[in-house]
C-alpha cells in the first residue's frame, strides 16, 4: 500500500505524535508497505529523527493556518504518480474542514485522536485511551467508520511486546525510579522531580532519567543530575522498553508513556502535563493503575517526595498497579490497527466461509446469547442450551437452509445463517462481539449470500427483517445489496 502520514511535533506540543505515528509506520512497512510523512518544520520538529529512521519527509512552514496547510497538504499528494491508499493523521489541529476535500485524492484516511471535541471525516478513528465512555465519538464520526477505541489499540513499539515477555518478578523492594516526563516538558516538571527526589535522601535508589531531545532545559537537568548520588541521564533513547522493565516506579506525565509503562507493569505517578491526559489520568487513578498528582501547576515538590514515599513503602500497592497496567494493555495495539488497515483495503480477500458443523455449536450459543448482539433480536429473550442445539440440527439437516461461519484470516469473526419458511428465505447475521463496528459486516453478508445462490439455487426471496432501530445492520445489508422495504430487505437475485 501507498500510505502518507500527517503529524507533528514540537516544543509546545511535544513529541508523542510522531513517535505513536512512527510506530505505527514502522509496523506498516515491515508488511512491504510505502510510507511518507509530511510535516511542519516548527522548534522542536522531529523531520530530521523521521528521515534517519528512512522515511521521506515533506515539510511544510511552522506559521501557516489550517486552510494553508490542507491546500500544501493537498499539492503534495495531488504530485505522486501513484493512487494513495491511506493518509493517516494525527493532528489535534485538524478536523473533518481540512479531510474532507483531500477525500479525492486518497482511497481511506484514518485519524488517531484521544480529544473526542470534533468532527472527523474518516474510515478509521482510533484512540487509544482509556475510557468509560464508549460513545464519546457518536456524532462525530459517521455510522460506517470503524472505530477502534482503547487502550488494547495503543501503538507501542515492538520492543514493549518483547520485554513482557521476561518481565522481573515484582519486587517488595524499590531499588531503580525511572523519571520521564515526556519528550518536550516546556514548563520542566523533570526540574520539580530530581528536587522532590533529593528530600527523600535515598542514595542507594538508582535513578534513571530520560530527557526528551526537544527539552529546552536539558543542559541544566545534565548537571543537576551528575551532582546526585546513583542518577544517570538519557538522551534520545532507543532502550525506552529496557529502563522501564529495569524499573520498580516511574514518574512521568499522562501521554503515550502510561500505556507502555502499563504494558510492562511499571507503576507510575503522574502528573497531568496537557489537557488530553486530565480524563486518562483520572480513570487510571479511579481504576488503582497510575497515582495522579493532578495538573502540574499545583504539583509541589513536596506533594511529589510524600506520593514517592508513601508508594516506596507499599509494595502491595505496586503489585496491584503493576497487575492491572498489565491487563489492560498487551503491547499488540499497532498489530491489530495495521490488521485493520490491511483488512479494511482488501477485506475481500481476507474473509471466507465454511459451512457450520457441530464445533461451531458453543460459538453460536454463545452469540446469540450476549446482551449486546441479542438486544437486537426481535426475541432478545435468551435461549436454552436444548433450545439452541435442537434448532440447530434442524438447520444443518434441512437442504433449504444453511448456516455459515464467516473467518478473517485464521479469526472465526460471525456468521450468517438462511432460513427457509414457506415463501420466503430468511437471513441474518451475527458478529463475534469484538468485531462489531469493524466493518466487515457487509463483506460477510455479501459473501454468504452468493454462496447461498449457487448452492441452493433458491425460488424464494431471501429477506432480512431488521429492527429499525438496529441502523448499523441495516447499513450493512444494504452495503450488500438488500433492498429496503419497510424494514425488510430483500436481496434481488
Amino acid at each position: 500500500m501507498n500510505i502518507f502520514i500527517r503529524t507533528d511535533a514540537s516544543i509546545a506540543i511535544g513529541t508523542g505524535h510522531v513517535m505513536r505515528c512512527l510506530t505505527l509506520a514502522d509496523e506498516l512497512r515491515e508488511k512491504g508497505n510505502e510510507i511518507r510523512f509530511i510535516c511542519r518544520k516548527a522548534p522542536g520538529n522531529f523531520i530530521e529523527f523521521i528521515e534517519v529512521k528512512g522515511y521521506r519527509v515533506y515539510s511544510l512552514p511552522a506559521d501557516i493556518d489550517l486552510p494553508a496547510d490542507r491546500d500544501l497538504t493537498q499539492e503534495i499528494l495531488q504530485k505522486q504518480q501513484n493512487s494513495i491508499d491511506w493518509l493517516i493523521i494525527d493532528h489535534y489541529g485538524i478536523d473533518a474542514s481540512w479531510e474532507t476535500p483531500l477525500r479525492e485524492f486518497v482511497k481511506k484516511i484514518i485519524v488517531i485522536d484521544d480529544l473526542a471535541n470534533r468532527r472527523h471525516d474518516c474510515d478509521i478513528l482510533l484512540d487509544q485511551n482509556y475510557s468509560s465512555d464508549v460513545k464519546r465519538y457518536q456524532g462525530l464520526v459517521s455510522e460506517e467508520c470503524i472505530q477502534l477505541l482503547g487502550a488494547e489499540y495503543a501503538l507501542l513499539r515492538p520492543q514493549f511486546r518483547k520485554a513482557r515477555e521476561n518481565l522481573k518478578e515484582d519486587s517488595n523492594e524499590v531499588k531503580r525510579i525511572l523519571v520521564f516526563m515526556a519528550g518536550g516538558d516546556p514548563s520542566n516538571e523533570t526540574w520539580k522531580v530530581l528536587q522532590a527526589l533529593k528530600l527523600l535522601c535515598r542514595d542507594d535508589v538508582v535513578l534513571d532519567v530520560v530527557i526528551g531531545s526537544s527539552n529546552p532545559f536539558k543542559n541544566e537537568l545534565e548537571i543537576l543530575i551528575e551532582q546526585m548520588p546513583g542518577a544517570a541521564c538519557y538522551f534520545n533513547v532507543k532502550n525506552m522498553a529496557e529502563l522501564m522493565s529495569s524499573a520498580d516506579i516511574a514518574i512521568g506525565a499522562c501521554g503515550t508513556s502510561t500505556w507502555e509503562r502499563c504494558c510492562l507493569g511499571l507503576p507510575g505517578i503522574v502528573m497531568v502535563l496537557a489537557d488530553n491526559q486530565k480524563e486518562i489520568a483520572e480513570e487510571l487513578d479511579k481504576e488503582g493503575v497510575v497515582v495522579n498528582l493532578g495538573w502540574h501547576e499545583n504539583v509541589t515538590v513536596m506533594d511529589i517526595k510524600d506520593a514517592v514515599g508513601n508508594l516506596m513503602k507499599d509494595p502491595d500497592k505496586r503489585k496491584k498497579m503493576s497487575s492491572k497496567g498489565r491487563e489492560m494493555v498487551d503491547g499488540k495495539g499497532v498489530v491489530r490497527a495495521a490488521h485493520y488497515m490491511n483488512s479494511s483495503v482488501d477485506g475481500t480477500e481476507n474473509i471466507y466461509i465454511k459451512n457450520a458443523d457441530h464445533n461451531d455449536m458453543d460459538d453460536l450459543f454463545r452469540w446469540r446469547n450476549d446482551p449486546e448482539i441479542s438486544k437486537n433480536f426481535f426475541n432478545a429473550d435468551p435461549v436454552s442450551r436444548e433450545t439452541h442445539e435442537k434448532w440447530f440440527r434442524e438447520k444443518v439437516n434441512d437442504i433449504g437452509s444453511a448456516i455459515y461461519m464467516a473467518y478473517y484470516r485464521s479469526d472465526k469473526i460471525g456468521s450468517v445463517r438462511f432460513e427457509s419458511k414457506e415463501d420466503v428465505i430468511k437471513t441474518s447475521v451475527i458478529l463475534s462481539p469484538e468485531y462489531i463496528g469493524k466493518g466487515l459486516g457487509a463483506e460477510i453478508i455479501r459473501i454468504a449470500a452468493d454462496r447461498f445462490i449457487k448452492e441452493k439455487s433458491p425460488a424464494k426471496p431471501i429477506i432480512a427483517e431488521i429492527k429499525k432501530e438496529n441502523i448499523r445492520s441495516a447499513k450493512a445489508f444494504q452495503k450488500a445489496g438488500f433492498i429496503e422495504s419497510f424494514f425488510t430487505y430483500v436481496f434481488p437475485y
